[in-house]
């Protein structure tokens, strides 16, 4: 990635911002600044604080990868606007709660915040009568 030429990256689809991040990335982990081999075995707190070191992912990149990539149960992506309307949706809430909001509500569910946050993105695929 750091040897190729912008233009056949550009030419596969990858905007710039996006080759900015995955340069940024590939940069990062050739010298050694970052490292991802151990994530797994990292708490949470620190995947998202090594993740947004990287130009281009913010929280809710890591938070996905959290979720998607390393199956950890208890995430919950507040800032995810799907998980906020499925949430109000599910609960019956008039308004779509804001993060802040939000935050305290998924406390009942731990430490399967994960799942409800599946389910929440889940329930917006679904008609209601």
């Amino acid at each position: 990635v750091l040897e190729t030429r912008p233009e056949p990256l550009r030419d596969a689809g990858l905007s710039r911002s996006k080759l900015k991040a995955i340069r940024d990335l590939a940069s990062r982990l050739s010298s050694g600044d970052l490292a991802l081999d151990d994530l797994a075995h990292q708490p949470d707190e620190e995947v998202l604080r090594r993740l947004t070191t990287v130009w281009g992912i913010g929280t809710w990149t890591a938070r996905m990868y959290l979720m998607f990539r390393l199956h950890r149960p208890n995430v919950w992506p507040v800032g995810d606007l799907g998980v906020r309307q499925g949430f109000a949706r599910a609960q019956g809430l008039e308004a779509v709660p804001s993060a802040a909001e939000l935050e305290s509500m998924g406390d009942a569910y731990r430490p399967w915040r994960s799942v409800l946050a599946f389910y929440c993105w889940r329930i917006l695929e679904t008609e209601l009568p």
